[in-house]
């Protein structure tokens, strides 16, 4: 017991320590699907559209699988959902001929190629039924549409369940609901209603700059607000330099979450 109070209190005080104030800190993992997204962000400055964040279309290309998919973390969704947006991210950068420098010579049509071979595989061996992922049946169905629009269009057996549960998820939600003052959850995942919400109303909805501590939703608005947000830019530098990350590259799929962990930590450790 001794030995386990030890090691608690040696997890408990390094969380603490990497707290570094600010509401900033945070040690979760990254997450290939929030990066794909600042991936997909441009600026244009001085009238020259350039990628705001090219490190991120880097840990892409690094963490491809050699069979062309993306990682799962802890469920089939999770390699899916990875995927899909890693391979919007390539499209937008083959179609989009913007900066790429030392990555112009490699061949991102074979990449998609092969990531699209990798993710039909997995769609046709996924059984949406026993999908337990929050939001998925939202998340996904938003991402084959996006993917259509490259001309990547993805039949499996499951496809008419899961758009099933999306119109009906979709029938009841409200889009003028965002753009009051009271948030609500779905302010995290707002990649999933591109073009069915008006970006421009949901700026009261920032704190610090991101929407909701989340990285991928954080870019969705940015890049689809009308009004460049300077404060979410540079929420999205912060979490590129100081997550997990640390400047690779890669970001999670929440930050901050310091608060979070030293209370976990201090509750399961109680224990």
């Amino acid at each position: 017991m001794g030995e386990y109070a030890a090691e608690a209190t040696k997890l408990l005080r390094g969380t603490i320590h990497d707290y570094n104030g600010a509401g900033s800190g945070g040690s979760f993992s990254c997450s290939v699907y929030d990066t794909a997204w600042l991936a997909m962000v441009t600026k244009t400055v001085d009238g020259k559209e350039h990628w705001l964040f090219p490190t991120t279309f880097g840990y892409l290309l690094r963490n491809q699988e050699s069979d062309g998919s993306w990682p799962s973390y802890a469920s089939d969704v999770d390699g899916i959902m990875n995927t899909l947006a890693a391979l919007l991210a390539l499209h937008h950068h083959r179609d989009t001929h913007l900066q790429l420098g030392e990555l112009m010579h490699l061949d991102i049509d074979s990449r998609i190629r092969r990531g699209e071979r990798a993710l039909q595989d997995r769609l046709l061996r996924w059984d949406v039924g026993t999908a337990l992922n929050v939001g998925f049946e939202v998340l996904v169905p938003g991402l084959l549409r996006l993917a259509e629009a490259f001309g990547s269009r993805f039949d499996f057996p499951g496809k008419r369940l899961l758009f099933e549960a999306y119109e009906h998820k979709m029938s009841c939600f409200d889009p003028t609901t965002l753009y009051q003052d009271r948030p609500t959850s779905a302010l995290h995942s707002l990649e999933a209603f591109i073009g069915r919400v008006d970006f421009d109303r949901l700026k009261h909805h920032t704190v610090g700059g991101s929407m909701m501590g989340s990285p991928s939703s954080t870019a969705a608005y940015l890049q689809h607000s009308t009004v460049w947000d300077a404060e979410s830019e540079d929420y999205l530098h912060r979490v590129l330099l100081y997550a997990e990350g640390k400047g690779s590259g890669g970001v999670p799929s929440a930050y901050p979450t310091a608060n979070f962990e030293m209370i976990w930590v201090s509750v399961r450790s109680s224990k």
